[in-house]
């Protein structure tokens, strides 16, 4: 509702999250949500070595803002895998703590990322990541268009980039 009253007041054409949808984007003809996963194959697991790669990053954000904007440490502690992320964070002196807990950040899992993804972590990948079979996506993709969202900004990382974009439009023709 923030960027809302901030867009129209600026009378901007429209929103962008990341994440999740704005409720007000409903109000704009155009409005953009940024989201970070990627398809799963028939009968693949959701902690393969894929997955991991292609959409750990998105899905370490989670822990990385849950401390920053939820309660620190014990924020995290409660998430799958919280805890093996929180010790390894906690190796580092709080003056430069910042650096570990960033490092990567969208690009790739650092050590307490690949800790928390090691001990569950990997449970909540479709929960908090745009990742999943076609079907499961498509379906995405259409509650998204039902919350206001006119257009997906997709963010992928791993080792073949264009590899993973060629599998969302291949799932989401």
């Amino acid at each position: 509702p923030k960027g809302e009253a901030i867009a129209r007041s600026l009378e901007l054409d429209g929103l962008m999250s990341f994440g999740a949808a704005d409720p007000g984007m409903v109000d704009f003809d155009w409005s953009v949500l940024q989201v970070g996963g990627t398809v799963v194959d028939d009968n693949e697991e959701l902690d393969s070595e894929h997955v991991r790669s292609a959409a750990g990053a998105a899905w370490a954000i989670n822990y990385h803002a849950a401390h920053d904007f939820q309660g620190g440490l014990e924020a995290v502690r409660t998430m799958p895998g919280g805890n093996a992320w929180a010790d390894v964070i906690q190796k580092t002196p709080e003056d430069d703590r910042h650096f570990s807990i960033h490092d990567g950040h969208l690009m790739y899992l650092n050590e307490a990322d690949q800790a928390a993804w090691g001990q569950g972590g990997s449970s909540i990948i479709t929960d908090v990541t745009f990742t999943g079979d076609p079907g499961r996506l498509r379906a995405l993709v259409d509650d998204y268009a039902g919350q206001g969202v006119t257009e997906l900004a997709v963010m992928t990382s791993g080792p073949d980039i264009p590899r993973e974009l060629e599998r969302y439009i291949n799932a989401l023709a």
